[in-house]
Order: C-alpha cells, then structure tokens, then sequence
C-alpha cells in the first residue's frame, strides 16, 4: 500500500485562481503629502501660516478617518472628525 503525502501548500496550488485574485497589505501607514508651507520657508513673528496636506489611505474610507495637527510646543492645535 502507498501513501501519498501533500503539503497545504501544494495543495492550494491545484486550486483553481480566479484572474480577479487581489491582494491587500496589512500595517501598511496612509501617506501624508504636505502642500503648504513649502521646504524652508521663513516667517515673521505673527504671521500666519498656513498648512495644507493631504492624506492617502487605501485601508480606511474617508469617513473613517481622524486627523489631528500638533505641535511639540502648543500640543494639538487642530482636530476634525472628516477630513475635508
């Protein structure tokens, strides 16, 4: 009498795939594009700055996501439940 013993991995490789097969990564960080202000700028005292950043997230709808602005100096300057 013969045996004959498969791995799982050869197994699911005699499955058949469909062409619609996606992959997804997991831990991946969103990204975070700052538009304003640019490298290096400089301002005077008083000033206004403005910043302005957009934000990547291929796991998370837009609903779901929270942003904060902080400083080390002032701590959280800005919280919003959606981003625009």
């Amino acid at each position: 009498m013969r045996f004959l013993l498969l791995s799982p991995l050869a197994l699911l490789s005699c499955l058949p795939m469909s062409s619609d097969t996606k992959v997804f990564e997991y831990n991946v960080p969103p990204n975070v594009y700052f538009e304003e202000p640019l490298n290096e700028s400089e301002f005077n005292e008083y000033e206004e700055i403005v910043f302005v950043a957009f934000v990547e997230d291929n796991r998370d709808s837009q609903e779901d996501i929270r942003l904060e602005w902080s400083s080390d100096l002032q701590g959280t300057i800005y919280g919003t439940e959606h981003p625009d």
